[in-house]
């Protein structure tokens, strides 16, 4: 069986000194393509240079993170797009969206560069891979606007209440991006919160490398435990779930 891993920031200098080894077992492990979505415009060159060194395995995304927007973010966003318009191989538009957890000192500048992030998607033709956290209200204020022009993607990385994934998957054309974070205790929870939202398996499953795993990095073949922590109705196992999710990958490369 296939797996594709929808969110992975293997570029991350965290994996420079054994990256191969990392990509060996990724390989050996049925992880076949993964996703990557950008932080910022000094994450680029690294990011296309993983592309070019390992071709068919990673695919770039191009966005800015919400957490790396500045008051200088239209002058970001307009180098970044010349990289739209130049042709690159961009897959998707991300990482992109709202994050309020930490520090709101850029609030309304996250939602101006989310806003023209999400026109991107629309005028190239690529989906947005969204983060959102601490920004419920405003994500769907901010996406209403944009409910019937087409736009589509992923909410990644959802950990919030049944009642907040159906709200988001009211909006046709999104899915909710489901990690590790499920493998987490104090998660235990969440899981039953994604497949209570509908009747459908709206669901892509991601590693979201490197984020922290019991104190360790998180890799592409942790992907499995997050499709087994992740309990579908019927009981399905693990294998079963990744399945269901990767058949829910249409916009891959």
């Amino acid at each position: 069986m296939r797996i594709i891993d929808t969110h992975a920031h293997l570029f991350d200098e965290v994996f420079a000194e054994d990256l191969e080894e990392v990509v060996s077992r990724a390989l050996q492990n049925d992880v076949e393509k993964v996703f990557l979505p950008n932080i910022d415009e000094t994450t680029v060159t690294s990011m296309l240079e993983l592309c070019t060194r390992f071709p068919g395995f990673f695919h770039p995304m191009l966005g800015l993170h919400p957490t790396e927007v500045r008051a200088d973010y239209g002058e970001v966003l307009g180098r970044m797009e010349a990289l739209l318009q130049a042709g690159h191989s961009f897959i998707g538009i991300g990482e992109v969206g709202l994050d309020y957890y930490w520090d709101r000192t850029y609030y309304k500048e996250q939602q101006e560069a989310f806003r023209c992030q999400v026109e991107w998607s629309l005028s190239y033709g690529l989906p947005l891979m969204i983060h959102s956290r601490s920004a419920q209200k405003e994500l769907v204020d901010l996406l209403t606007p944009f409910r019937t022009r087409g736009v589509a993607g992923v909410f990644h990385s959802f950990g919030g209440t049944v009642e907040e994934a159906r709200e988001l998957l009211s909006f046709e054309g999104f899915m909710i991006g489901i990690n590790g974070v499920l493998t987490f205790k104090k998660s235990a929870s969440d899981s039953d919160r994604a497949g209570g939202a509908g009747n459908r398996c709206p669901l892509f499953v991601a590693g979201s490398s490197p984020g922290q795993k019991e104190r360790k990095r998180i890799y592409p073949t942790h992907i499995g435990e997050s499709g087994g922590g992740l309990r579908f109705a019927g009981g399905n196992g693990c294998r079963t779930n990744i399945r269901k999710c990767i058949e829910n990958v249409s916009w891959r490369p």
